[in-house]
């Protein structure tokens, strides 16, 4: 007489596999409200991020432990120039920087200039232009078209080197820049 070989179980078996499967949707669904719940906690995107740099640039977009104005407004309250009353100003130098090549969207170009090492700046001026362009004013709320100013000065150099960094913004790719930056100093 043959017996016949099953896989075992009948009924027992088959309770023991809808536990397995509930299990195994019950783990699936916390894991994945788990992730969830996790996600919302998550920080949020630096401002290096955010601004389009690829890495951080350290502290000194941020931070002018000098006190003094970056990318300041080229025009006064009454409207009258201030670059050209620095120009006239008794003790005041100005130092004129520009770059040499375009910047191309996505890019960052510096600026640097080596000034006294007993050199006190008083304020920079920054400008943009397009290749064969005037300059334009460039401010530290922001320039058109988009361009993010940044200047490392004695903190990083011992004094002696200026370097302001611009990265190109611009968002249609094609928008190509030049850097003016204008610093105004006295000993």
């Amino acid at each position: 007489m043959r017996t016949r070989q099953g896989t075992g179980g009948g009924l027992l078996a088959s309770i023991d596999r809808v536990k397995v499967i509930s299990a195994f949707i019950a783990t699936v669904t916390a894991l994945g409200g788990g992730f969830a719940f996790l996600t919302q906690l998550a920080p949020p995107q630096p401002w290096w991020r955010l601004a389009g740099f690829p890495r951080d640039p350290g502290f000194f977009v941020a931070d002018n432990p000098g006190g003094y104005p970056v990318c300041l407004g080229w025009t006064d309250v009454t409207g009258a120039s201030r670059l050209d009353q620095d120009g006239r100003t008794a003790g005041l130098h100005m130092t004129e920087i520009a770059s040499l090549a375009p910047i191309r969207p996505g890019r960052e170009g510096s600026l640097s200039a080596l000034i006294p090492t007993t050199a006190k700046i008083a304020h920079v001026y920054c400008g943009i232009s397009t290749p064969g362009g005037h300059p334009s004013e460039c401010l530290r709320s922001g320039c058109a078209p988009a361009v993010v100013a940044g200047l490392a000065d004695k903190r990083y150099t011992q004094g002696q080197v200026i370097t302001l960094t611009l990265r190109n913004m611009a968002p249609d790719g094609r928008t190509l820049v030049k850097g003016h930056a204008w610093l105004v100093w006295r000993e």
